[in-house]
């Protein structure tokens, strides 16, 4: 028993052959995420979780890399050999980024031979003036600061 709900396509997206093509529109940051769970609602927020994690580290994903290389000779007078050993150590962080104004622009919901549903969806994010949400952010990022109550708290810093 297969369910198949999906979202309307827009110019930017489109769905072939049951994977989902992430657009080429410029303007958009594109994610997929899966989740799978007996009960619907955990499998779709399973599947956004996954998308927006993606979102972020599109947004504010930063790699380290580490290599390390040791070689030494071993063995004495004529019976020298090299030994080495390289390590390679790569780390993706993702740390505190805001994930706001995305739209979802596919879903899939598939109930598995097993009795679980399978969620497919996709987000997409504007980048800049695409982002529905930044004129509203920008208008209202400072309408819940205090001035008094951080002057206060700068005051009692020093003191």
């Amino acid at each position: 028993n297969i369910f198949a709900q999906s979202a309307s396509i827009g110019v930017d997206a489109s769905v072939s052959e049951g994977f989902f093509d992430r657009g080429t529109d410029s303007n958009y940051l594109y994610s997929v995420g899966q989740g799978s769970s007996p009960d619907l609602q955990l499998a779709i927020q399973k599947a956004t979780l996954i998308a927006k994690a993606s979102l972020a580290d599109q947004l504010k994903g930063e790699m380290n890399q580490r290599s390390e290389l040791y070689t030494t000779e071993i063995g004495s007078n004529r019976n020298i050999e090299v030994a080495s050993k390289v390590e390679d150590t790569i780390v993706n962080v993702v740390a505190k980024t805001m994930v706001q104004g995305y739209e979802q622009w596919e879903k899939a919901v598939y109930e598995t031979p097993y009795g679980q549903y399978r969620v497919y969806l996709g987000l997409k994010m504007g980048i800049g003036d695409a982002n529905k949400l930044a004129d509203y952010i920008a208008e209202n990022a400072n309408q819940d600061i205090d001035i008094d109550v951080l002057a206060e708290e700068a005051i009692e810093e020093v003191l």
